[in-house]
Formats: C-alpha cells, sequence, structure tokens
C-alpha cells in the first residue's frame, strides 16, 4: 500500500489542476477533460513518477525496482 499512496495522490492533483485550469480558461466548469486523452498536467506521467518517487523512496534507489521506473 505505501508504493500506492503516492501515485493516488500525484494522480488526484493532476486531474483537479486539469479540471480547474480548464474550467478557469472556458469561464465555466468543465469536466469532459477527464475523459479526453492527452492534456496538461499529464495524469500519466503523474503516476509514473509518484511511484518512482514512492520505490526510491521506500526501497532505496539501487533497488531494481527503482532503475525499472
Amino acid at each position: 500500500m505505501t508504493y500506492l499512496l503516492a501515485p493516488l495522490v500525484a494522480w488526484t492533483i493532476a486531474q483537479v489542476a486539469k479540471v480547474v485550469l480548464s474550467s478557469v480558461r472556458q469561464r465555466r466548469l468543465n469536466l469532459r477533460v477527464l475523459a479526453e486523452m492527452g492534456g496538461m498536467p499529464s495524469s500519466h506521467a503523474a503516476i509514473v513518477m509518484g511511484l518512482t518517487a514512492a520505490i526510491g523512496r521506500h526501497a532505496g534507489l539501487g533497488h531494481a525496482g527503482a532503475a525499472a521506473a
């Protein structure tokens, strides 16, 4: 479970930021960006970096999982 917390938090922050930024630009609430492909901030990149950081923190940077991530 410790490895999953950081990616989930990073994904949540990226998705909330995506909705807020899109809604401010369009001056209306836009929830469609949650289902659209692509866009910034990237939720995929947030998950990957969150998982990499969690593995590096808990297992160490010398662990094989850190090299794979």
